[in-house]
């Protein structure tokens, strides 16, 4: 009796063990980024990874102290990162890598509105020409900040500052670019003081692919989490003959 209530223990224990393990490492199999610090005030989101500082490869500035999702490595210069629902490239010396994941990796929820006197015109490109108009915006309608980016200076005593920003329509989502001396109530971004420990890169990935395991050998593991189980009830089912004889 006290051999088949050992027995069942260790199955049971072997059984907890697999049904815990297996759907862990099958996420950690799907997800193998990681996270990098953004270091300085000039750090561009660009849309290839070239250095082509021009607008026309370029989304916007990214804001210093958050972070970006590193995807992968794309060359010896660039990363393939996300940033909110962005994704992009970043030269790799202009952020450093870090361990953990952050509480806060983007700057949450930052809004402005378009000035209250006129409508505003929503581009694709942060110059004034009549065929890169997305929409035209009512007073006062509230867009979603990505970054900012220097374009054309639509009015010379105003600067050359644009806004790469989200608009809901009603029917779809709308990215482009607003002239920012047409804008107001700009909501206030806090630095993020997340405390982060650095790492390479190369270290990171590395730790990843030690952790992850195919989910197609995933019935490999079975095999080898019962086997113990099917030796331990042949023994005891052995052992047992032998007192009993």
């Amino acid at each position: 009796m006290k051999k088949i209530i050992i027995l069942i223990l260790l199955i049971g224990t072997f059984t907890f063990v697999l049904s815990a393990s297996t759907p862990y490492m099958s996420v950690v199999a799907q997800n193998n980024s990681c996270f990098a610090r953004i270091k300085y005030n000039n750090v561009l989101l660009y849309k290839t990874p070239t250095q082509n500082n021009d607008y026309s490869n370029v989304y916007c500035l990214l804001e210093p102290t958050y972070f970006v999702e590193i995807l992968k490595e794309e060359n010896k210069l660039f990363f393939l990162v996300n940033y909110l629902d962005l994704t992009g490239f970043v030269q790799k010396n202009q952020v450093e890598c870090i361990k953990e994941t952050p509480v806060t990796p983007y700057p949450s929820n930052i809004t402005f509105n378009t000035t209250n006197y006129s409508n505003v015109v929503l581009r694709n490109k942060p110059v004034i020409e009549e065929e890169n108009s997305i929409l035209v915006l009512e007073p006062n309608t509230s867009l979603l900040y990505y970054g900012k980016i220097v374009g054309e200076s639509a009015t010379p005593s105003q600067g050359n500052v644009w806004y790469y920003c989200k608009y809901n329509t009603n029917e779809n989502v709308v990215k482009g670019y607003v002239y920012s001396a047409l804008t107001h109530n700009f909501k206030t971004i806090e630095e993020n003081l997340e405390i982060s420990t650095i790492s390479e890169y190369g270290v990171l990935s590395e730790v990843n692919a030690l952790l992850q395991i195919n989910p197609k050998f995933h019935f490999l593991l079975i095999i080898i989490t019962v086997l113990p189980s099917l030796v331990l009830i042949v023994l005891f089912f052995k052992g047992g003959k032998k007192e009993f004889n």
